[in-house]
């Protein structure tokens, strides 16, 4: 190490595996996001002038097959300008004023918050910070404007960001799961739609099981993390796909599709809004 920087002695040079595992990073799009494109380019061009040409080659070779995409399914990408701001205010331990819309408010409102770090999330980057004392999460996608200040960030030193995300994320999951056990009959002409759509509702960890089948319908038993998501799934592919199990649900069900039927009939004069 000089002051300058970090130097890489030649006589210790990178082996064809350890040029793969570098140059083929597939973590390169979350470098640009937080503004630091280039900085990697440099960096990656200068070990390569140091690294034989066959490790360079190889390492090549694995690129050309492997891509990240971090975008999900139908998601357009998110406009993140202000997280090479948020970077540099985390580095170096200064509070931040937030411009922020939370999900759900019609308008965006003022937060003073000391930042953890920046968490990408598949995709979506998160602002982990204190707010009031209490650990918060911030989507940087529905920040509207942020001012670093010139105050130093008052966090817990026994904590880091790992340990506060890890925790954050569990409380998440576990507050908004309402796990449900049901069973559904399928028609098989549309049972691979239907394992399509089903699956991002499944509780973490499970899978459909298939526990009967006859005259063209398959009989499904999954658990699914919410009652709401249970009803609208029930509804949205009647009369293909019929929730057979567990019986009060059903019910649930029926009563739904009732008011469903009463507030879409097409004999009304009116129409949904108005009602």
């Amino acid at each position: 190490m000089q002051a300058s920087g970090w130097v890489h002695h030649r006589r210790e040079r990178l082996d064809f595996t350890e040029a793969q595992a570098l140059f083929a990073w597939t973590s390169r799009e979350s470098v640009a996001d937080l503004g630091l494109g280039p900085e990697l380019t440099g960096a990656l061009a200068k070990v390569a002038a140091s690294a034989s040409t066959g490790a360079v080659q190889r390492a090549e070779s694995l690129g050309a097959v492997l891509l990240s995409d971090r975008r999900r399914w139908f998601a357009a990408a998110e406009q993140v300008p202000l997280l090479p701001l948020l970077r540099k205010a985390a580095e170096s331990r200064r509070r931040v004023r937030l411009t922020y819309r939370g999900a759900g408010t019609p308008r965006p409102g003022i937060r003073t918050v000391d930042p953890w770090g920046l968490v990408d999330q598949s995709g979506a980057w998160y602002l982990v910070a204190l707010h009031r004392g209490r650990e918060r999460t911030f989507r940087v996608s529905r920040m509207v404007a942020a001012t670093v200040l010139d105050e130093p960030a008052q966090l817990p030193v026994e904590e880091d960001l790992a340990t506060v995300w890890a925790r954050l994320r569990a409380n998440f999951e576990r507050e908004r799961a309402r796990p449900v056990a049901v069973e559904f009959l399928v028609d098989d002409s549309i049972a691979r739609d239907f394992r399509m759509v089903v699956g991002s509702q499944l509780v973490t960890g499970t899978d459909v099981e298939l526990i009967g089948k006859s005259g063209g319908r398959e009989r499904w038993r999954m658990r699914l993390r919410a009652h709401r998501a249970v009803l609208a799934q029930a509804l949205a592919w009647a009369p293909t796909v019929a929730l057979v199990a567990p019986a009060e649900l059903v019910a649930d069900v029926g009563r739904q599709a009732h008011v469903a039927a009463n507030l879409y009939d097409p004999e009304r004069t009116t129409t949904p809004d108005e009602r």
